[in-house]
C-alpha cells in the first residue's frame, strides 16, 4: 500500500492502483441514491483517507462529469463502496 501526504491528510492508495487506471466505482449516496461511475486514479490526488468528521472517504476523478462540465472533476465516496 502506497501512502501520499496532503497538508495533513495521509491519502492511502489501498486498493494499489496506478497513476491513470481506470475503473467503475459503486456506492450509496446518504439520501439512498445508488451511483455508478466511471473513474480514475490520479496519484497523489485519488484515494482512501479519513475525514476530520472521522468518516472513511475515498476521492476519485470523474471521467464522465469531466468530459461533460469541462475540467478536472473529484468526487469522494463515503464509508462504504465497491471498485471494480
Amino acid at each position: 500500500m502506497k501512502t501520499t501526504k496532503k497538508g495533513n491528510m495521509t491519502i492511502k492508495n489501498t486498493h494499489n492502483m496506478e497513476d491513470g487506471q481506470t475503473f467503475i466505482i459503486k456506492y450509496t449516496k446518504l439520501d439512498g441514491e445508488k451511483v455508478e461511475r466511471k473513474a480514475k486514479f490520479i496519484l497523489g490526488k485519488c484515494g482512501e483517507y479519513i475525514s476530520k468528521a472521522g468518516n472513511k472517504l475515498f476521492t476519485y476523478f470523474d471521467v464522465d462529469q469531466s468530459n461533460h462540465m469541462g475540467g478536472d472533476q473529484y468526487r469522494s465516496a463515503r464509508d462504504n463502496w465497491e471498485i471494480k
